[in-house]
């Protein structure tokens, strides 16, 4: 992906351009721009960030699409699924 293309997919993930600068983390940001979109989908889905996961399937579905099922199986066990919809 490209740089700006990482980062307006960073602030959809985050909730819009105030979001993103008011909890940018270069650490994450750095992580989440060297990986490619089902590497960050599929942990984006373990830390329980269904919201992410949604931007990715959205924006990046032709990478994730193919691999919805995998994403998903990713959520945690433990995870109450009436907290994403």
């Amino acid at each position: 992906m490209a740089k700006i293309e990482n980062h307006v997919f960073f602030q959809k993930i985050l909730g819009g351009k105030q979001s993103t600068e008011a909890g940018f983390d270069h650490v994450f940001y750095d992580k989440f721009r060297k990986s490619s979109a089902l590497d960050a989908c599929i942990r984006f889905a373990r830390d329980c960030s269904w919201k992410a996961v949604e931007v990715m399937l959205t924006y990046h579905g032709k990478e994730t699409l193919d691999h919805w099922l995998p994403i998903l199986a990713n959520f945690p066990e433990t995870y109450n699924p009436s907290n994403y919809k």
